[in-house]
């Protein structure tokens, strides 16, 4: 008699205690998101202060070496803040079960970790929420395409030893150009309206409260406007973790809110036509009140006219530059501003064609 075997698959979550049991995961899910909190576990199994079960072992060899070293914490971040797309094994570490078969159907739990989630600490029905506090504090105003540091205030005590942090922003408005710690070796992504930032270290780092996490530096675009609101928003992957690799709870991180001013920044553009004869233009942008000087010089550094000498509005301003009295050669303009808030200074080259 043929007996035939149809096999059925219990999805159910089971606990995970550090023993051979851990949470199922349903494989047609894609991998969760690998955090710092995995690398901690890592770079602790990998000096022996921790242990990690054969599920455990599978998972956090993301290389494939058939060991566990850093170099598996290493590609395990650079997944984190997408410098790489894939590991070295599959999305999924399955256990290598021996099932007996009977007269009667099996029932069987099948065990799995996503690759290099070693705590299992990825959920398949993505109910978990994040125990970070991010709130506004202060008023900082900012003109379209200015550049400005933005400075993310610890409110209180901690002592990560693995960070992961996941912050939404709106691209359409700005752009970022750099994120600066004090946390050494940190990696950060910025791209697609997703900032990654990801460290750890076996040896915890102590913030103070109103001690700067992180600094952020970023453009407000030209296209942005003073009802566009800059704003960022903890994703729910975000955690901090101690050296004991134990979730820290409370976390509050606060920045200041960012008004838009409706000025374009600072700007001295190139002058239109150039090479040019008898004249150009030169557009210039103030986005607050001053003294504007002008002038134009020759090679030598000696001032051959004042185009603009006064006290201007915040606004753009367009003058017109002669030059049918002066001889064909390079020449170069440069803008001075005493703004109410700051001074700025900028200069560029035009050339003047010889006439017959």
């Amino acid at each position: 008699n043929r007996r035939e075997w149809r096999p059925r698959t219990r999805i159910a979550p089971l606990p995970f205690d550090g023993s051979d049991q851990c949470r199922f995961l349903t494989a047609d899910k894609r991998p969760g998101t690998q955090t710092d909190l995995q690398i901690q576990v890592k770079r602790r199994a990998t000096i022996g202060l921790s242990t990690l079960n054969r599920l455990q072992t599978n998972a956090a060899d993301v290389n494939n070496s058939k060991t566990i070293s850093s170099l598996d914490a290493l590609n395990i971040r650079k997944r984190m803040v997408g410098d790489i797309n894939s590991f070295q094994i599959n999305d999924w570490v399955f256990t290598k079960d021996t099932l007996v078969l009977a007269q009667n159907d099996v029932v069987h739990n099948k065990k799995a970790l996503c690759a290099g989630d070693v705590n299992g600490s990825f959920s398949a029905n993505f109910t978990k929420s994040t125990s970070i506090n991010l709130f506004n504090k202060g008023e900082i105003k900012v003109n379209r395409n200015q550049s400005i540091e933005i400075p993310f205030i610890c409110e209180n005590k901690i002592q990560p030893a693995a960070v992961t942090l996941i912050l939404n922003y709106p691209d359409n408005i700005i752009d970022v150009e750099k994120i600066s710690s004090s946390l050494p070796g940190f990696m950060y992504s910025a791209k697609n309206g997703k900032i990654i930032i990801a460290w750890d270290s076996l040896k915890p780092f102590t913030f103070s409260k109103s001690d700067e996490l992180f600094v952020m530096k970023f453009r407000a675009k030209r296209e942005a406007t003073e009802k566009d609101a800059i704003s960022f928003k903890v994703d729910d992957k975000s955690e901090f973790a101690d050296e004991n690799v134990e979730i820290i709870n409370e976390v509050s991180l606060s920045f200041s809110n960012v008004i838009i001013n409706p000025y374009l920044d600072y700007e001295l553009s190139p002058n239109y036509p150039n090479p040019f004869s008898k004249s150009t233009e030169i557009r210039y942008e103030l986005p607050e009140d001053g003294f504007v000087s002008l002038k134009a010089y020759n090679i030598l550094g000696q001032e051959v006219k004042t185009i603009v000498s006064s006290r201007q509005k915040a606004g753009s301003y367009s003058v017109r530059f002669d030059g049918s009295e002066l001889s064909g050669g390079t020449y170069s303009y440069k803008i001075i501003v005493d703004g109410a808030s700051r001074k700025f200074t900028s200069s560029h080259l035009m050339i003047l064609m010889p006439t017959n």
